[in-house]
């Protein structure tokens, strides 16, 4: 009985590929030709292995998501106070702003602009991608509450969504040339705000 032919190339790598792509030319700006080159698949390969490429786009949403919950729940542990940790992520949100390359944003919000409500499929995947953030942030204004850092009365659903809007909107307006410095200034207004 035949098996057929094992996968000869690395799956989380070919997403890791595609995601990157996706991530700086959009979905519309994308091609099959950009897809194909960047994963180094065959034509056959891709849509066996990942479907056509709204499945795949779909695919490297979840993967970004993913990554960007496991690094950030990763970097909370290493920090005893959770506003310490909210405000390395804002000023992590600047970096792009000196990059001698274009700043790519954030791409679950780059795909919110990019898709605004035409697409009930897509939408889903970004509401999951800002609700898992919101859900790492809210755990470290639960720290805080905890330290003594924050009001213990504070509405951290609410926060949470405060710190989304500060840090989204950072990055966006770093792609319309924001300067580090203006983003600083903001940052440290949006701190005092939580307490």
């Amino acid at each position: 009985m035949s098996i057929g032919r094992p996968q000869e190339f690395n799956y989380d790598e070919v997403l890791d590929r595609a995601t990157e792509t996706f991530w700086i030319l959009g979905y519309d700006g994308t091609s099959m030709v950009d897809l194909l080159s960047k994963t180094g698949l065959s034509k056959s390969s891709l849509y066996q292995t990942f479907g056509g490429k709204a499945e795949l786009f779909q695919k490297c949403l979840e993967n970004y998501t993913r990554f960007m919950s496991k690094s950030l729940l990763n970097e909370l542990k290493k920090y005893e106070s959770g506003k310490d940790f909210i405000e390395y992520v804002l000023i992590s949100s600047t970096k792009e702003a000196n990059s001698k390359t274009k700043p790519r944003g954030c791409f679950i919000m780059n795909t919110a602009t990019e898709f605004s409500k035409r697409d009930s499929a897509i939408l889903g995947y970004v509401e999951n991608g800002i609700s898992e953030f919101r859900r790492i942030f809210i755990l470290a204004l639960a720290k805080s509450q905890m330290n003594g850092e924050i009001d213990k009365h504070l509405d951290l659903e609410e926060v949470s969504f405060y710190i989304i809007s500060v840090m989204t909107g950072l990055r966006t307006l770093i792609k319309g040339g924001m300067k580090e410095a203006e983003a600083l200034t903001t940052i440290k207004l949006a701190m005092t705000c939580i307490k």
